[in-house]
């Protein structure tokens, strides 16, 4: 028995979401189980022993508490890195925004002589791409989208073929495109 409670406690289950006092509350409760001394612990052999007092432990509370510590030590590891994927995916939706704002903001107002670069889903890489190919305002780009019959499909392809853009920027400024002419037209 003495056995079972010391591997228990060392051996912390790292998924167990239970609190440092419930620990402690199970350790004086089993108190009677451990022995007074690391070294008087049955099962442990004798190089075991001699490793636990050489780092410094003496008792079997002092095994028991670092195990806690450890345990403690990896939940806010866990905690950490949940909260940087979390940031990472608020990052994510932030540059996800800046197209959507983007987007409201090319609505706004009549097109006139706004560079490509303005459409939503054209950055400076695709805009300087289309600005090469003779496309360097949006208004060159929205009559290409009125030649090609505002068709969803050969938008995405020409646009692709001209600058290289890949589906999720075709679409952006495809539906920009489509909401101005709805607008505006």
């Amino acid at each position: 028995m003495k056995n079972g409670c010391i591997d228990a406690l060392i051996t912390l289950d790292k998924d167990d979401t239970s609190s440092l006092h419930d620990y402690e509350k199970d350790y004086k409760k089993y108190k009677s189980f451990f022995a007074e001394s690391v070294t008087d612990l049955p099962g442990f052999g004798e190089v075991l022993r001699e490793r636990l007092t050489d780092a410094g432990f003496k008792t079997p509370y002092s095994v028991f508490r670092e195990s806690l510590k450890v345990k403690e030590d990896y939940r806010c590891k866990m905690y950490r890195e949940r909260k940087k994927m979390k940031d990472e995916r608020n990052m994510y939706n932030i540059a996800r925004m800046s197209t959507s704002q983007k987007h409201k903001n090319f609505l706004a107002e009549p097109i006139g002589e706004r560079p490509v670069a303005d459409l939503p889903g054209i950055g400076k890489v695709l805009g300087d791409r289309l600005a090469d190919a003779g496309f360097d305002k949006a208004v060159t780009v929205l009559g290409q989208y009125l030649v090609l019959k505002q068709d969803e499909v050969l938008f995405n392809i020409w646009i692709n073929d001209i600058c290289n853009a890949n589906a999720k920027q075709a679409a952006d400024c495809y539906n920009c495109l489509k909401n101005w002419c709805e607008e505006y037209l």
